[in-house]
């Protein structure tokens, strides 16, 4: 099984930290802001997107409401990225499921849990 999988996030260490996760079968493209994310789901379909919360530009929500928005990833498992804690993880679990994500997961996170979601979406 071939997958593509798109990380949006502005933190260097948490796009390497992708790349360095043993996914059989997958490619992992990876992008720094909201823009370049629109800008890339336009380009390909992806089996799955991960989105940072915040990003300098624009933020994950307004990404994923531009993504669904459009045609080619409209129906595309996203998976919300967040380092909000307590209330502020609330407000923006609500805010990104508003904009179509398909799952919420808080910063830091275990390999295992990438795992399990690529898995989990792939099928």
């Amino acid at each position: 099984m071939t997958i593509d999988l798109l990380v949006a996030d502005d933190d260097p260490e948490m796009r390497q930290m992708f790349q360095g996760i043993p996914l059989a079968g997958a490619r992992i493209y990876t992008v720094e802001d909201g823009m370049q994310l629109v800008d890339e789901a336009k380009k390909r379909t992806f089996g799955i997107i991960f989105s940072d919360y915040k990003m300098p530009g624009m933020c994950g929500p307004e990404a994923v409401r531009r993504i669904r928005d459009s045609g080619l990833n409209q129906h595309t498992p996203i998976i919300m990225m967040t380092g909000e804690m307590g209330d502020d993880f609330e407000k923006a679990q609500k805010e990104a499921q508003k904009a179509g994500v398909n799952e919420v997961i808080r910063k830091p996170f275990l390999f295992l849990t990438i795992r399990y979601l690529v898995e989990e979406y792939a099928t």
